[in-house]
Formats: structure tokens, C-alpha cells, sequence
């Protein structure tokens, strides 16, 4: 990812979300079921881009780990907007607090549109978005017509 003007001030550029422990619990289903009351959320792993691989949610009754993509699964992408996030557990209350809403791939989709809307041809976004990359035509390589 770059540094990005044009995402900075969008509401999905970072972002918080608060739960009580009960609803926390709700959505992990049968797995918040397993850790009996809520005592903290750990981030056991991250990839190269800082998004989570692995959270460890600690209970009463024991703790469970769960990947990164099961932990948004269960929550929901709506809720846990990006794997990009810290989590905290505060006095019975989960606040998650995050980075962007899309793919990790350092492209924002509504940079891209602001950018275009003022003129911005699609090389100068990809050249912007992914410093170094080449556009190529694939016509004529083998699988490509």
C-alpha cells in the first residue's frame, strides 16, 4: 500500500467497532460457547501486510484460536470491516478498531474514483497504487487470446 490522499478522510479508512461481551459471544456461535466468559482477545499472528492470521479469544472455561478470515466470518464483514485491526476487551465491552474495508491488495477502490472523477487516466491510478508495476498486454501469451 502507499500513502493515500485520496482515502485518508473516507469513513472506511479507519475505523471502530464496540460490543458488549453477550453480543461478541452471539456471533462466534459455538465457538464463544467454548470459552465461558470473556477475558481477553489476542492477536497471535499477522502476514506481511499486517492482516490478522490468527486470534486467540480467552474465556473462563479456556480459549480458542481461530484464523483471521473465521474470526471475520463469524462476526461478519460488515461488522469487522478488514483483517487489518487490534482488538481490546475493556469492562465487558469488545472495541476492534481498524484499517480500510476491501481486499488488502493496497488499491482503494474510492481513491481510484476520486482520482478519476478528477481526470486521472487508468495508468496514472495503477502507476499511483502499485508503484514499480508494469501494465502488459497478455494478447498473444499462451492461455490468452
Amino acid at each position: 500500500g502507499v500513502e493515500d490522499p485520496y482515502c485518508r478522510n473516507l469513513k472506511h479508512y479507519r475505523w471502530q467497532v464496540s460490543l458488549s461481551s453477550q453480543e461478541f459471544l452471539h456471533a462466534l456461535g459455538a465457538t464463544g460457547g467454548e470459552v465461558g466468559e470473556l477475558s481477553a482477545i489476542e492477536i497471535v499472528e499477522r502476514n506481511p501486510s499486517n492482516r490478522v492470521r490468527a486470534v486467540r479469544i480467552q474465556g473462563s472455561r479456556g480459549a480458542v484460536t481461530l484464523t483471521g478470515r473465521k474470526f471475520r466470518e463469524l462476526l461478519g464483514a460488515n461488522r469487522l470491516q478488514s483483517l487489518n485491526f487490534i482488538a481490546s476487551v475493556s469492562n465487558g465491552r469488545i472495541s476492534l478498531q481498524g484499517f480500510g474495508w476491501g481486499h488488502g491488495v493496497g488499491l482503494c477502490q474510492w481513491g481510484a474514483y476520486g482520482m478519476a472523477r478528477q481526470g486521472k487516466k487508468t495508468d496514472e491510478i495503477l502507476v499511483f497504487y502499485f508503484p514499480g508495476a508494469q501494465r502488459r498486454n497478455l494478447k498473444g501469451l499462451p492461455g490468452f487470446s
